[in-house]
């Protein structure tokens, strides 16, 4: 990328605030469109304080299909703040303009110029600023950068060392930039102080947001891959998620049961569960953010047990359901305890059968992973384990309480309760 630059003009031309927040981006499509005149900073009488003698830019030359997708990009450059990007003239209402087309010989800069603007340590109503798009080839993420950066030198932002932002001379990372929430150093090739005074960084979001208040960035997708809703879990159990933003992720969060458990700030998106959180049913929540801290949740429940094989290997008051350690029959709130709502449950989950209602554990169905007494019915899209049901393939037996099994049991999901379980003792 040839270097842009900015030319200091003594003040900004207007007499502190600013006085439109549209910026216009300008092809030079039509015939006198692109015609520039020295003098103070005027984008609808096409004058420009930092050109010598009146010039004519050559129309943007990439094409239609590379316009749009420069527009595209430079609208969601400045998505995150109070800017609307037009490639529509506003004139004569008032408005910034960057001016995307030509080279930099026809305004009378040197050939490696990618861009130039007036700078000032505050805001330059109306300012004209250059990109010098035909010097690139068709790159629209080039010309996207230099448009931001030009662009951005009209409200006061000096140039950062940093690399993703497109504040920066820097290229290691890319051409591919957006504006970040970072305290910058100043600096080109290297770092230096800030132009204006009394600032020691800069941070791009910041000071663009100051101008022009926040904007409607659009918040991360964000997906649970690992475990499905409603699954057992082990201990220790681990959550994978997939994130993906039309701008950049900043990072993924893990919540269970509101506690925040660990940040990634880069896919894989993956987290361990602490091996110490309480068996039960746990709420996990993964929550993305993306750079300007839009953020979108998912959310599922799962159901933690201590890993078994049989229920001897389970503490006194449990059995084992599917490899997992619950709350046994002869417990308060156990499996098989009859009960009236989910919270007289420790699993959470009070099933009926049209006669009689249970407190009841998820299984798999035709696993066999229900207790003795019991066996694995179909209710909804999953299994809960039922006194007196015979999933051998015997049929239905007479539920425990008396009265035909109906075909599938209807649970009490609807008050779900989102925290640990807890033992109920008598």
């Amino acid at each position: 990328m040839a270097n842009p630059d900015m030319v200091d003009i003594a003040a900004p031309v207007a007499n502190g605030g600013v006085n439109s927040n549209v910026i216009y981006l300008n092809r030079c499509a039509a015939t006198g469109d692109c015609t520039f005149t020295p003098g103070n900073e005027d984008s609808v009488s096409n004058h420009s304080s930092i050109i010598r003698q009146t010039s004519t830019l050559a129309a943007f030359d990439a094409g239609d299909t590379a316009w749009a997708a420069v527009v595209e990009c430079v609208q969601k450059a400045y998505r995150p703040f109070g800017v609307i990007v037009t490639d529509e003239d506003p004139s004569p209402a008032s408005h910034f303009e960057a001016v995307v087309a030509g080279q930099p010989d026809q305004l009378g800069f040197p050939r490696n110029v990618g861009g130039v603007a007036p700078f000032s340590c505050g805001i330059i109503n109306n300012a004209v600023t250059y990109s010098f798009a035909n010097i690139y080839g068709g790159s629209v993420p080039d010309i996207c950068w230099t448009v931001a950066q030009e662009s951005a030198h009209a409200f006061g932002l000096d140039h950062e060392f940093l690399c993703p932002d497109p504040m920066t001379y820097l290229t290691s990372c890319g051409p591919e930039k957006w504006f970040r929430n970072v305290d910058a150093q100043c600096g080109e090739d290297q770092a230096r102080p800030c132009m204006c005074p009394g600032v020691a960084t800069q941070n791009s979001v910041a000071r663009i947001r100051a101008i022009f208040g926040p904007g409607t960035p659009t918040p991360p997708t964000i997906a649970i891959a690992q475990p499905q809703d409603g699954a057992s879990v082990g201990k220790g159990f681990v959550v994978s998620a997939n994130a993906s933003d039309d701008i950049e992720v900043g990072r993924v969060e893990l919540w269970v049961n509101d506690q925040l458990i660990g940040t990634v700030d880069h896919a894989p998106y993956t987290f361990s569960v602490p091996s110490t959180l309480a068996d039960g049913v746990q709420r996990v929540e993964v929550r993305a953010f993306d750079i300007y801290e839009a953020q979108s949740t998912a959310e599922i429940q799962v159901v933690q047990g201590r890993p078994c094989q049989s229920a001897q290997e389970c503490p006194d008051d449990d059995t084992c359901v599917d490899g997992r350690c619950v709350l046994g029959p002869g417990a308060p709130g156990g499996l098989g305890s009859t009960c009236a709502a989910n919270e007289d449950c420790a699993s959470r989950q009070c099933g009926s059968d049209g006669t009689a209602s249970y407190c009841a554990e998820k299984c798999d169905l035709g696993a066999g992973g229900c207790p003795d007494d019991f066996g694995c019915r179909k209710a909804g899209d999953h299994g809960v384990c039922w006194p007196g049901y015979d999933d051998s393939g015997g049929g239905c037996r007479t539920a425990a309480g008396g009265g035909q099994l109906a075909p599938t049991i209807a649970l009490g999901l609807v008050a779900v309760l989102l925290a640990r379980r807890r033992r109920r003792r008598g």
